[in-house]
């Protein structure tokens, strides 16, 4: 079961990270070690992941870890370095991103300009921005409805997707007829069935939904990695997940969900995670939700088109929501250069759990219990993302057309027949 970092302090600015854990290369993993030790950093257990060839370091105390460090790098540096950083800080950088900026120029200082590869371990899925913006869900808060998919066995084209695995890497996924023989998972990765449930614990089930509704025989491998109350996890949980799940050959992967960086360069155990997988996987991600992040203080036109990732990572499927009359839903990411494609994501209709939901737009505010039973109408680029995994799942037909193939065929489509501008458009039926 995924943790829920809610019991963890917000760190970093903006909110990019909880604990004050760092990523390292695995093979550079002991020559970090020493030179804390020689710096009299404290630090914690070290876990190492062979499967991502990183490991991941906790500091029981940030800001005493930088400080240390910005002294060493005082006493070592000589006239020709630019080791200014740790020496002058920027006022709101946060201790974190102090301690890793020292620490890479202190390695150069010493090893001619070297340093090891370093990153944060940071948050994917948090909720960002105005109130209610759930960074993997979209807008809104999903509202109940009667609308329903034909059962799957009874439509048309129900042998879509034969012989087709499609990974999802999201919530726990709960037990509901229409998704019935179109999912397996993992022991635990299974939703338990309580009478309230947090919003989030419905968002495996509704991109399941989506991804069965274009590919109605397909299987969706559901692996749960999100917390079913925030839904939220640590880029180094996310990482791992995606390489076990990468083990078993997914021919589709489905990741919706999103993280930030706040230099929007790609967080180290995502890319090394995705750089892992086997190339026949087409990976589709959500391209984020911040294209309507209120502007203020924390917030500038910027960071409205500010890459997701992984879905900005080279060789990653990056889909924005489109609106039902074919424009740029207000969420997605306006002038993002790195979408790919564009597919509905605005009120779109989908399975989702039986119970009543905490609808309230503020975690803050007395709870605004719903009650759902079983389907939802709700937005967001987590669904554009999985009708993009659905509809390439559809088109691929083992052994014969590849899931790679399949996606080179569909954009060979939409570039002959070409939306309207901003749109990169793809042909897409009617659940």
């Amino acid at each position: 079961m995924a943790e829920d970092l809610r019991k963890h302090a917000r760190r970093g600015r903006r909110s990019s990270y909880y604990n004050a854990e760092f990523v390292v290369a695995l093979k550079h993993v002991e020559r970090v070690e020493q030179t804390l030790k020689e710096c009299r950093v404290p630090f914690g257990g070290v876990k190492r992941s062979p499967d991502l060839g990183l490991a991941l370091i906790e500091l029981p105390d940030d800001k005493e870890a930088a400080d240390r460090i910005g002294r060493v790098l005082v006493q070592e540096k000589d006239e020709s370095s630019r080791a200014t950083t740790a020496l002058d800080p920027d006022p709101s950088q946060p201790d974190l991103d102090r301690f890793m900026l020292g620490l890479r120029e202190l390695f150069a200082v010493r090893s001619a300009g070297w340093a090891p590869t370093l990153g944060k371990n940071r948050l994917v899925g948090d909720v960002i921005g105005g109130v209610g913006k759930i960074s993997h869900g979209g807008g809104d808060m999903p509202s109940a409805t009667d609308t329903r998919f034909l059962e799957r066995s009874k439509r048309d084209e129900a042998d879509l997707g034969k012989g087709v695995r499609v990974g999802m890497l999201d919530t726990s996924i709960s037990s509901h007829d229409w998704l019935a023989g179109g999912w397996v998972t993992p022991p635990g990765g299974v939703l338990p069935v309580r009478e309230a449930q947090a919003v989030a614990a419905g968002h495996a089930t509704f991109v399941a939904g989506l991804v069965l509704s274009q590919a109605p025989a397909c299987v969706v491998d559901a692996r749960s990695v999100l917390s079913d109350d925030f839904g939220q996890a640590t880029s180094w949980d996310a990482a791992n997940a995606i390489v076990q799940v990468g083990k078993t050959h997914p021919d589709v992967l489905n990741l919706s969900f999103a993280c930030y960086t706040e230099d929007g360069q790609a967080p180290l155990a995502l890319a090394t995670a995705i750089d892992r997988l086997d190339s026949a996987t087409v990976v589709v991600a959500a391209a984020g939700n911040h294209g309507d992040l209120t502007l203020g203080d924390e917030w500038d036109k910027d960071d409205r088109r500010k890459p997701a990732w992984p879905a900005a990572l080279d060789g990653v499927v990056a889909v924005g929501a489109a609106t039902r009359a074919g424009g740029l839903a207000p969420f997605t990411p306006p002038d993002a250069q790195w979408i790919d494609a564009m597919a509905p994501g605005e009120e779109v209709v989908s399975t989702f759990v039986t119970a009543s939901v905490n609808v309230a737009d503020d975690e803050d505010k007395a709870p605004n219990l719903q009650p759902f039973r079983g389907w939802a109408s709700w937005s967001g680029t987590s669904f554009s993302a999985a009708l993009v995994s659905g509809y390439i799942a559809a088109r691929t037909v083992p052994g014969n057309v590849s899931a790679r193939r399949a996606w080179v065929d569909i954009l060979g489509e939409a570039r002959r027949k070409p939306p309207e501008p901003p749109l990169v458009g793809l042909p897409w039926p009617v659940p």
